[in-house]
């Protein structure tokens, strides 16, 4: 791979994000040795580490943090031991009292081990990379919301393609979010915003409306728990379960409907409930499993 001349890691995304990764100590052997950096990168990982150290970025921890990440407490007492020391205390004092004593020994005890960190002036660049990845991360959300209020849910399954497409890291395996086609997220939003699953058949539409919009954040990729934490900060007055409950009923439901439709469309005229991890099951699911049952019903 070739890199033009007058190249600015600053403006390269893929190098900012990697940069971030040491803002606690890493082995940089852990990013030289994957393709998947090497390819948005587009330069060996070891040549981008290598200049971020050259500019005073990333930096060698100290002997008393190699020692914190690489031995255990019970290793450090024997140490301790064998020099004749005290081994009460927490670790970070069996570390700094180790290193004041036998340097040379702790030394060799993570002989080979190489970690880098931020140094203050690479944490400032990482934190700012990260800051500004925030905004974009609002913005994409504040727009998303909007669309859902709206009801255009292509433009919001498309602001959320637009949004990963610009990643470093896209979320998902062999999708083109750039060429992105929304017809399945707008059914499933469809279903979401104009069914009620029976759960939840007590609140009225005004009451729906915030559990919609968070089932719709989790169809279009939110987690769980984030779909979950919106939700709690507009919850509706009268809603008698948990905020993920009600998030995981609303669109479970929609998605259940929606796979129901398109299992008719292909013809099936039956199916048959399975469970897996039956630990986690719930009796009534138990009760439901291994039976057929006419799709209609």
């Amino acid at each position: 791979m070739v890199r033009l001349l007058g190249f600015d890691w600053r403006n390269s995304p893929a190098h900012n994000l990697l940069l971030t990764k040491f803002l606690h100590p890493q082995n940089p052997d852990s990013f030289t040795q994957r393709d998947e950096w090497r390819q948005v990168l587009g330069e060996d990982p070891r040549r981008a580490i290598k200049r971020f150290v050259d500019e005073g970025l990333l930096v060698p921890v100290t002997l008393s943090e190699l020692l914190a990440r690489q031995c255990k407490v019970s290793h450090l007492k024997e140490m301790l031991q064998q020099c004749g020391l005290p081994i009460s205390g927490r670790k970070e004092e069996l570390i700094a009292r180790l290193v004041e004593v036998n340097p040379e020994g702790a030394r060799r005890q993570v002989a080979g081990v190489t970690l880098l960190k931020c140094s203050e002036a690479g944490r400032q660049a990482a934190e700012a990379y990260l800051a500004q990845e925030q905004i974009k991360r609002e913005r994409m959300e504040k727009k998303v919301i909007q669309a859902l209020k709206d009801r255009r849910f292509r433009d919001a399954s498309l602001a959320v393609a637009s949004y990963e497409a610009e990643q470093v890291f896209p979320r998902g395996t062999g999708i083109d979010w750039r060429r992105y086609d929304p017809t399945s997220d707008v059914e499933l939003l469809t279903a979401i915003f104009q069914q009620k699953p029976k759960r939840l058949a007590y609140l009225t539409d005004v009451q729906m409306e915030p559990v919609r919009i968070a089932a719709g954040m989790w169809a279009l990729g939110w987690n769980l728990g984030q779909a979950t934490e919106w939700l709690e900060a507009n919850a509706p007055a009268g809603l008698d379960v948990p905020c993920n409950v009600a998030v995981h009923v609303t669109k479970s439901y929609a998605w259940f409907t929606v796979e129901i439709r398109r299992l008719r469309q292909l013809g099936c005229k039956w199916v048959e409930v399975r469970t897996c991890n039956d630990g986690f099951v719930c009796d009534a699911c138990k009760k439901l499993a291994a039976k057929k049952y006419a799709i209609d019903k």
